[in-house]
């Protein structure tokens, strides 16, 4: 079966396919994967060769799947994650993003249910998305200190 084919009908019931390290990662419902799973084994090596030579096209589709984003926002991040980064890297990101979390939630007096909310989107979202989430909080941060300094000015 052409592989293009396999993971257009894959979408058809719900089911995504994505590469994972030297293998495949099937996303759905449990009877969505089970229901095409033997085909996708049957047909692994030529999904393997095809999602290799098209992971940018792949990268895109996710982030717009899985981060909800649109095609351009999609294709620039996945113009930024081909950058490497090693994982000690990416824990310092997450670090940096879990702390501008925390600081924005106390500036701006947000409830701690909404402090929680926020931790669990972030937690959810792509990798390649962290550095974005992180310049978003720095500037938010920027406009409320502006704006804390601008009130005492004016009291």
């Amino acid at each position: 079966m052409n592989p293009q084919a396999l993971i257009d009908s894959c979408k058809a019931v719900g089911v995504s396919v994505h590469l994972a390290g030297d293998g495949l990662k099937l996303r759905g419902t449990a009877e969505a994967v089970n229901a095409v799973s033997a085909k996708v084994r049957a047909n692994k090596a030529a999904l393997l060769a095809h999602l290799s030579a098209s992971s940018a096209i792949d990268l895109v589709a996710e982030f717009m799947e899985v981060d909800g984003l649109t095609r351009t926002e999609a294709e620039a991040m996945a113009a930024i994650s081909v950058q490497p980064r090693t994982p000690a890297v990416w824990l310092g990101l997450i670090a940096e993003l879990n702390t501008l979390i925390a600081t924005y939630c106390d500036s701006a007096q947000v409830s701690q249910e909404a402090k929680q909310r926020l931790h669990a989107v972030a937690a959810s979202q792509s990798l390649a998305s962290i550095p974005t989430a992180i310049e978003w909080f720095r500037a938010e941060l920027r406009t409320l200190n502006a704006s804390t300094l601008l009130k005492a000015q004016n009291d």
